[in-house]
């Protein structure tokens, strides 16, 4: 019986957005408007950046992901605060890569590289939000 109970149980909570004090996991999607971005819980999926990963009030805020399902499949991964990435994240483009740190939804300080193994050339670095061009 306890099972059972504990078997139902996940099969809700699996169902629906799981709740930590004040921090969700949710699926969001990104609705951009002209006086702003909001996002929603319901969306297109070829047409909304998707969001999975924790939020505070209705916001990525903590650590998730973001993908688009395009041709280049664009997706980041890593911290989020007030709906902005902040703190430590990769972004994955068609063809390169930025790690690093974000502030306020901008790349702070990081490297950016050619996609396609470890190896692979640096193309540029970030200092406080400035980028240098590497030869």
């Amino acid at each position: 019986m306890r099972k059972i109970t504990f078997i139902t149980l996940v099969m809700i909570l699996g169902m629906t957005s799981v709740s930590f004090g004040e921090q969700e996991v949710l699926h969001l999607y990104k609705w951009e408007f002209s006086d702003g971005v909001r996002w929603k819980s319901i969306g297109l999926q070829y047409e909304h950046l998707q969001y999975k990963g924790e939020t505070k009030n209705g916001l990525p805020h903590g650590i998730g992901y973001t993908y688009m399902i395009l041709d280049e499949n664009v997706w980041y991964s890593g911290h989020w605060e007030n709906g902005l990435r902040h703190g430590e994240g990769i972004m994955r483009y068609t063809d390169s890569i930025f790690e690093g740190e974000w502030k306020e939804g901008k790349r702070w300080t990081g490297f950016q590289r050619e996609k396609g193994g470890d190896n692979k050339k640096i193309t540029g670095t970030y200092e406080k939000g400035v980028y240098k061009k590497l030869d």
